[in-house]
């Protein structure tokens, strides 16, 4: 989607919800929420049949990250399936990238609020 937005715009996540509920509203089964920090309370246990999260993880400290990996696995029903994708320390371009914020933010005073933060699989996975 972002390279249908002004440089501006994506930046202010309340414009890519606005255009993403637009150009979804003929679609019955998209539900679009706003949620409180690290929580999927909204939600009842066993509601949904997937879940996906793109784009995020990347952006959470590790102790919203494990939360919401535990709130996924809450809401989805039995049977279900949870995609999202996080950067992943084990492969070559992750550790890369990881290397490079190491240099560029070596003081967390440094650190801009959406610095990437990296995982391993098996991190991921521990909560699931």
């Amino acid at each position: 989607m972002a390279r249908f937005l002004k440089e501006e715009y994506w930046r202010h996540p309340i414009f890519t919800y606005r255009i993403a509920r637009q150009r979804t509203t003929h679609l019955e089964n998209v539900l679009f929420e706003v949620l409180e920090p690290s929580s999927l309370d909204c939600f009842s246990s066993d509601t949904f049949d997937r879940v996906y999260c793109c784009a995020v993880f990347m952006h959470l400290d590790q102790e919203d990250l494990f939360g919401y990996v535990q709130e996924m696995n809450r809401v989805l029903k039995p049977g279900g399936l949870v995609l999202y994708d996080a950067l992943n320390l084990n492969c070559e371009p992750g550790w890369q990238r990881f290397q490079w914020e190491t240099e560029r933010y070596r003081s967390k005073a440094s650190r801009p609020i959406h610095h990437n933060g990296l995982a391993t699989p098996q991190e991921m996975l521990r909560n699931a």
